[in-house]
C-alpha cells in the first residue's frame, strides 16, 4: 500500500494570515520581555547634554581618525600619529595598539539587555583614560555619559538618503554615527582604521556570529552616507583595507 501524497506543499504550509498571526504573538511576547528588562535598568540621567548642544559640535580638530575593531585595522595601528584625535567606536576602546582615544561612540542597546563581554573593561578603560563618553541616547541615560546622540530616524528609513542635523543617524552601523559625529564635530578629514565592514572576527581573535563572513548588510547604506559626506567637501579614505567605497591609502 502506497501513502498518501494527494496534499501538496502548498496544503501544509501557513496560509499568509496565520504567518501575520504567528509574528503579531512573537512581537506581543517580545514586547512584554523588552518591558521585564527595562524595569532593571538604571535610572535616566537627565542632565546629559546632546551632542549637537555640547563643545563637540563644531569643536573638532581639521583631521579625526575612526577607529573600529575590524582584523585589518591592526597592521595599520601604527600609522595613527601620537597626537591624532582618536575616535573608538565600541570594543575599539579596548585597543591598547592606538593613541588613547579622545572620544568613544557607542550605541548599541542591547548592551544592556544582553550584557557584552567587554563592556564594563571599555568602560573602567575610558574612566582612566579620560576618554570622552558619547553614547546613544537610550545607553546615555542609563550610565554616566559625558553627551548622548540622537540615532533615529535611520538612515535606511528614510528614502531621501539625507544628513540630518540633530542627529547622528543610525542604520549604518555604529561607526557611521561616529563619522557623523565627526563631520558635525568640523572635521575636514576623516580617516578610517579597522572599519572593515565584512568579517565575523574581531581585532582579538573574538568571533560575532550575528554577522556574515562576506559584506555586511550595512555596507552600501554606509557608503551612501559617507557618499554624502564627501559631497560636503569633506576627505574621507581608510588606512585598513575596507568593503566600504572609500580610497585606502
Amino acid at each position: 500500500m502506497t501513502a498518501d501524497n494527494s496534499s501538496t506543499l502548498a496544503d501544509r504550509l501557513p496560509t499568509p494570515d496565520e504567518i501575520r498571526r504567528i509574528q503579531r504573538e512573537h512581537c506581543a511576547k517580545a514586547d512584554i520581555e523588552n518591558a521585564e528588562r527595562d524595569k532593571l535598568l538604571p535610572p535616566v540621567n537627565p542632565n546629559c547634554l546632546d551632542y549637537f548642544s555640547s563643545p563637540l559640535y563644531q569643536g573638532l580638530p581639521p583631521t579625526v581618525y575612526v577607529v573600529g575593531t575590524g582584523p585589518n585595522g591592526k597592521a595599520a595601528w601604527s600609522r595613527i600619529p601620537d597626537d591624532a584625535y582618536v575616535i573608538a567606536v565600541n570594543q575599539a576602546m579596548l585597543i591598547e595598539g592606538i593613541p588613547d582615544p579622545a572620544l568613544w561612540v557607542t550605541f548599541d542597546r542591547t548592551l544592556w539587555h544582553e550584557p557584552k563581554p567587554w563592556w564594563q573593561a571599555a568602560l573602567d578603560r575610558s574612566d582612566d583614560l579620560g576618554t570622552i563618553r558619547l553614547f546613544g541616547d537610550v545607553n546615555a541615560g542609563r550610565v554616566y555619559s559625558d553627551y548622548s546622540f540622537k540615532y533615529a530616524p535611520h538612515f535606511h528609513e528614510d528614502p531621501r538618503k539625507t544628513l540630518l542635523h540633530g542627529v547622528l543617524r543610525g542604520g549604518c552601523n555604529v561607526a557611521g554615527c561616529a563619522c557623523q559625529a565627526a563631520y558635525w564635530g568640523g572635521a575636514k578629514t576623516i580617516i578610517l582604521c579597522g572599519i572593515d565592514m565584512f568579517g565575523q572576527v574581531y581585532y582579538d581573535g573574538s568571533v560575532n556570529p550575528k554577522v556574515r563572513e562576506e559584506e555586511w548588510k550595512w555596507t552600501h547604506m554606509f557608503s551612501q552616507l559617507l557618499a554624502l559626506i564627501k559631497a560636503r567637501e569633506v576627505t574621507v579614505l581608510s588606512i585598513s583595507p575596507t568593503a566600504l567605497k572609500v580610497e585606502v591609502i
